[in-house]
């Protein structure tokens, strides 16, 4: 289900009315804010969102961040803040006072990148025919499908800061898939002790199953997963007793809860999140037993699997903030984005992606990320780094064989 209380409840939906509300057409809302010259407006955007545009077009997304929250005053700021913080999930919360950096060194617990975006803004991009995705409140920025000649009004509006396109991914998934049997009743292998059958080998690599005979199996954790969508009416999990506990959901690929197989999706949209959800939290014992499977979970559908580049960093950011505001304790996917960017880029500031972990492990959530799927090449001078990959505190993960072999791509 879709919580809609809650952390993301006020904020989330006050935003969706916001550019739900928005006018198909140009409205007057580019009138109500004086703009800046062509020339200044033409230094907002960049070759590479022009390039896009020219080799693409005549649309491409792109990221339009604002200067400020449009809040006029600090006393106005301070309310807003206020009003965050009485509405926020307790779990998150709870989260932020254990684990939070700025708490610790003795700062807010609600800052700045918690204010909404200024509705005003969102309008106003709205109004001059971009079509809004995304709004991020901690990058302060909307994600907008839109024209040259819109962003170019857009870049006009004094409100705006710059424009750069959306970074993009090709999923790569060198994963090789066998069937499966249904699993059989539990066998006890001792006391305590569960059948993990195909998920044992993978599972005792790293001593997980260890830790489940001492107890420690996920019970009590919030863990949000960013993939292409979940199908939950695997026996995995729904075995008697015990089904898979979902927290909240959402999909950002179509704008509604749900995140399993819907109407017009591939027939194997579902597929890579649902393995994914399996390694952590299925439970049939004798089939397959995830590594944390008494976990809670926030799912996130953020890949298109039907699009040219089905994962955009716009989804990716938006289903960070929704398991961050939804009181995960821990975030992980299996995207990396480097596109347009560099090498040289994932500096660990520089990123969109980037930022957006390095603002949720601030908050106190652990972020895990994969290293991509560029493959292991021998030459420490090289990198295959994608971001989100080089945030300062993520945890960023390479795959290996069965045999414990770094993993090449195949």
């Amino acid at each position: 289900m879709f919580t809609r209380s809650g952390p993301f409840g006020r904020l989330f939906w006050l935003t969706l009315a916001a550019v739900a509300l928005v006018p198909t057409t140009r409205s007057s809302a580019l009138h109500v804010h004086p703009q800046v010259s062509a020339i200044a407006a033409a230094e907002k955007l960049p070759p590479a969102l022009l390039g896009r545009l020219e080799r693409e077009g005549p649309l491409a997304k792109a990221w339009v961040f604002f200067k400020d929250k449009g809040l006029p005053t600090a006393t106005a700021r301070d309310a807003t803040l206020e009003q965050v913080a009485a509405g926020y999930n307790p779990r998150a919360v709870q989260r932020r006072l254990l684990r939070g950096d700025r708490v610790r060194a003795g700062g807010r617990l609600f800052d700045e990148h918690d204010l909404p975006v200024a509705p005003s803004y969102i309008e106003a991009v709205a109004g001059t025919g971009a079509r809004v995705h995304v709004a991020s409140r901690w990058l302060n920025a909307v994600s907008v499908r839109a024209t040259r000649v819109e962003f170019e009004q857009i870049a006009r509006l004094p409100f705006v800061g710059r424009v750069q396109p959306v970074a993009r991914a090709r999923a790569s998934r060198p994963v090789e898939m066998q069937a499966m049997g249904s699993g059989t009743p539990p066998t006890d292998r001792g006391v305590g002790t569960l059948d993990h059958g195909y998920s044992t080998a993978q599972l005792n690599q790293i001593n997980v199953i260890d830790l489940h005979d001492a107890g420690y199996t996920g019970a009590g954790v919030a863990i949000g997963i960013l993939d292409t969508g979940f199908r939950r009416t695997h026996a995995a999990f729904i075995y008697p007793g015990h089904p898979v506990n979902v927290l909240a959901e959402y999909d950002f690929v179509n704008n509604d809860g749900n995140t399993g197989i819907e109407p017009g999706d591939p027939s194997d949209q579902h597929e890579h999140g649902t393995l994914i959800l399996g390694c952590i939290g299925a439970y049939l014992p004798g089939g397959i037993v995830g590594g944390a499977y008494d976990a809670a979970f926030i799912l996130c559908k953020t890949e298109d699997i039907s699009a040219e580049y089905p994962a955009e960093e716009d989804n990716y950011v938006a289903g960070l903030e929704f398991i961050e505001a939804h009181g995960g304790d821990v975030a992980t996917s299996s995207l990396g984005y480097i596109d347009w960017y560099t090498q040289d880029d994932l500096d660990g500031q520089t990123t969109v992606t980037t930022i957006a972990v390095n603002i949720a492990t601030a908050n106190g959530l652990f972020c895990c990320n994969a290293a991509g799927n560029s493959g292991h090449d021998n030459n420490p001078n090289t990198s295959h780094l994608v971001a989100p990959g080089d945030a300062f505190q993520v945890i960023t993960c390479g795959a290996a064989t069965v045999d414990g072999y770094i993993a090449h791509m195949r």
